[in-house]
């Protein structure tokens, strides 16, 4: 992952971590496109709250490869949450 969409998912952490409400679907869409692996997605799952599960997934997104950020962006906009997509893609313009 570059740079610059690290510094992007740090930027918008708090607003990650308190608006991804989808996050099976969206973990399952990393799974499918290999960007995590399913002993990953079972660690992830068992974290007890959603805030932790996000969390623990931002922590290990950065290491995913260069296409982790895009994918992930991009699993935003097949579940319900494009309107968080499009809130980390404008403050990638600011």
């Amino acid at each position: 992952m570059e740079q610059k969409h690290k510094a992007l998912l740090r930027f918008n952490r708090v607003r990650l971590v308190e608006d991804l409400v989808d996050f099976n679907g969206v973990c399952d869409r990393l799974a499918q496109d290999d960007i995590i692996t399913l002993a990953m997605l079972e660690e992830l799952e068992a974290v007890p709250t959603n805030s932790g599960k996000v969390r623990n997934l931002l922590g290990c997104l950065p290491k995913r490869g260069p296409r982790g950020f895009f994918l992930f962006l991009g699993s935003f906009k097949r579940n319900t949450q494009c309107p968080l997509s499009r809130v980390i893609e404008s403050s990638a313009r600011v």
